[in-house]
């Protein structure tokens, strides 16, 4: 199958191009100095792209419809360069400068957030598309970094081994909740809900989350959608599992355009071709819409607005304990994002809304739920240059969420086979919050940067508490290629409902983070030591209360650029977890001796694009079940866990996936073929135990096996 698939991308290799213009030129630093492996690439086809070699140089075969191209490079500010203004029989000489958390001057930009030297890894598009293990997908790119410990292979970012439901994804200064497709009871999804072509930036802080954001107590993610548009776009996509259409459309000027999308999922030829590997996957089917719409009024004033519609729905083959049985999950989800702003000479006010709907249905045997829920955002927020070397914001948030639930429930957790007894719940759950902050930063001098920020409820909903949110961060750094960031804080948010947590609560957390980082020509790493306590969680699916978990982590990681079209990562993580139980101390969640990534990506635009990922971590802790008694009333068997919680490991988890694309360009249009195995040598990472129903042996359930994926892309500009 492997062969077959690298022929398709290979085999058109000989076309000619047609219709296109040939570019050259160089990519220098400010003080001339070459830059090596720049990435350099048309604005809204990053794939398209090409790199530098050894001198800066490039050379690069575009369409003659394309305006602007983007030249990029980590550690510098990118830049665009409009075409039309250049001659193509001239060399193109492009000079970048270093990124502005290097924090020479400080500039006010509506999308660069005053918390940005808190920032511990930014990513854009073309980040996402090239990420060897996103699969296209804007959080899954997370995955790779090193502060990542997502352990469930789905797109929820756990960030420094705290739980997802701590973090925080923001779009355009808006929380989303549950930012996933096809999502589990737990709120886990193998997807998200974002649609890379529309971002422009996404800003992951892996711990100390900015407070100028709330209801967030581990990390963050932020995420800006497009600020301009450099040329009209549409773009067809086909793959194993569906079809999608994309479509941008300048309006008056780049900075105002429309852009809409769509998408329809179906699971018949994924599952017809990998079916031996998805024995519990049954069949899936997903619709959905979005469209982003940006305006300039005026010289100060832009308004943009994004709305998203889905209806999906998925049904497989669930375990739980001694159980299995098929289950059967849809849902429906609306919502809106809009963002008014204001650009004056010395400050930035914005004002951003948010409202979403959904109603969700879940069928297992006795298990039957309904879950509607509704969130309405608002947020005033004024960014302002005191002066040269001080900028301070300030704000006002309201967050309002509703969540009813209809449910039919085991009346013992162990049993939910159809004969087995259940009861009827039914709960309507409200959290309002109002909050306010003050963060500023302070550039001490051409080193030192000081920031701090505080965040305070102005009116208690009942389940809480009074609370008091802070921070302070110092970062320092030397040789523009050098800086080590000092950040601590205390930080508040609540829980997100669900089955197993029916309910919001009030979670806590004190956090002290050390981190390094060195940018160099064609080398790059970073490394970070943390601590964290977390107060005001639930584990293990319910079954138990945690009432604290503490963290200690280093981690590390370093990049190489090897010639013109080799690159490579290695990642490595130590996380020392403990939590506390009615007083007595376990091994916590994501307690690992090492947690592993590692990537070789091979990338020549005339030819193909391959990466090749390596994960790799210690089986994730659970407490074992030592044996069972018989409940008569039930008329089966009750399990007995052990009292050492999480005191076993499932075996060593290991995973090996390959990625590769090809880009084509043809007369009027252009061509992305790819293909990817996941898992290639079919290892079976186990997730989790299927008990007989006496609880005396038990079978393995696994992650995802072997699975093929292929797709194209037809783009006309």
């Amino acid at each position: 199958m492997i062969k077959y698939l690298i022929t398709l991308l290979l085999g058109i290799g000989s076309l000619n191009l047609s219709a296109q213009i040939s570019w050259s030129g160089q990519v220098l630093e400010q003080n001339g100095t070459p830059i090596f492996a720049a990435n350099v690439y048309p604005k809204n086809a990053p794939e398209k792209g090409t790199i530098t070699d050894f001198d800066g140089r490039f050379e690069l075969q575009l369409d003659s419809q394309v305006d602007t191209i983007v030249v990029s490079y980590i550690g510098f500010d990118s830049q665009a360069i409009l075409l039309q203004a250049q001659d193509p029989k001239q060399a193109l000489i492009v000079k970048l400068q270093r990124a502005a958390q290097s924090l020479a001057m400080i500039t006010i930009k509506g999308s660069d957030p005053i918390s940005s030297q808190f920032s511990v890894q930014k990513l854009d598009k073309m980040d996402v598309y090239l990420n060897p293990v996103a699969q296209g997908d804007p959080l899954k790119a997370i995955t790779i970094l090193p502060a990542s410990t997502t352990t469930d292979e789905s797109a929820n970012p756990s960030l420094r081994g705290s739980s997802a439901d701590r973090s925080r994804v923001i779009l355009n200064g808006v929380p989303i909740y549950n930012p996933v497709r096809s999502s589990q009871l737990n709120n886990q999804g193998f997807f998200s809900i974002f649609n890379p072509e529309i971002i422009e930036e996404m800003q992951v802080y892996a711990s100390n989350p900015p407070l100028i954001y709330g209801n967030s107590s581990a990390g963050l993610v932020d995420i800006q959608t497009n600020q301009s548009l450099g040329e009209d776009q549409f773009q067809l996509s086909t793959h194993l599992t569906g079809a999608g259409l994309f479509l941008s459309k300048r309006l008056k000027q780049d900075s105002s355009f429309v852009q809409a999308y769509s998408n329809w999922q179906f699971s018949d030829a994924f599952i017809g071709l990998n079916r031996a590997n998805t024995p519990r996957l049954k069949g899936f089917s997903t619709k959905d819409v979005g469209i982003n719409f940006r305006w300039k009024l005026n010289q100060g004033w832009t308004f943009n607005s994004l709305h998203y519609a889905i209806d999906e729905g998925y049904d497989f083959l669930a375990a739980s304990l001694s159980f299995e049985a098929l289950a059967s999950a849809q849902k429906q989800r609306y919502f809106t994002v809009n963002n008014l702003i204001y650009n004056s000479l010395n400050g930035i006010l914005s004002i951003n809304m948010g409202y979403n709907t959904s109603t969700s249905r879940f069928t297992q045997a006795n298990l039957r739920t309904r879950t509607e829920a509704e969130h309405s955002y608002l947020g005033l927020n004024y960014k302002h240059l005191a002066w040269r070397n001080l900028v301070w914001q300030v704000g006002l948030s309201f967050d309002h969420q509703n969540q009813q639930t209809r449910d039919s429930i085991p009346l013992f957790f162990f049993a939910i086979d159809p004969e087995a007894p259940s009861y009827f719940q039914a709960r309507n759950m409200k959290l309002q919050q109002v909050e306010s902050y003050a963060f500023a930063s302070w550039e001490a001098n051409k080193d030192w940067t000081l920031s701090v920020g505080i965040r305070i409820p102005l009116a208690l909903d009942e389940i809480a508490y009074p609370y008091f949110s802070y921070q302070a961060a110092s970062r320092y750094q030397w040789r523009d290629q050098d800086q080590v960031l000092f950040s601590a804080g205390q930080y508040h948010s609540f829980s997100t409902p669900s089955f197993f947590i029916p309910s919001y609560q009030l979670l806590k957390a004190q956090q002290l983070a050390v981190e390094y980082s060195s940018q160099q020509e064609t080398s790059n790493w970073q490394a970070a030591i943390y601590a964290k306590g977390e107060q005001g969680e639930v584990g293990n699916n319910g079954f138990f209360s945690m009432d604290q978990l503490s963290t200690i982590g280093v981690e590390a990681s370093y990049q190489q650029q090897m010639g013109e079209h080799w690159q490579w990562t290695l990642a490595n993580a130590y996380i020392r977890q403990r939590m506390r139980v009615d007083g007595r101390r376990y091994t916590g969640p994501r307690d690992f001796n090492y947690f592993f990534k590692g990537s070789l990506q091979y990338q020549h635009p005339k030819l193909f694009t391959a990466a090749f990922t390596y994960l790799s971590q210690p089986g994730n802790p659970y407490t074992p079940i030592e044996g069972s008694v018989f409940v008569e009333e039930l008329g089966g068997y009750k399990p007995l866990f052990s009292t050492q919680l999480n005191s076993t490991r499932f075996d060593t988890y290991n995973r090996f996936d390959l990625n590769i694309s090809r880009y084509f360009q043809f007369e009027r249009y252009s061509l992305v073929a790819f293909a990817s195995v996941a898992n290639i040598f079919n290892l079976r990472n186990e997730r989790d135990l299927l008990y007989e129903a006496d609880y005396s042996s038990y079978a393995f359930d696994y992650y995802q096996l072997r699975s093929f994926f292929v797709g194209f892309v037809w783009q006309w500009n």
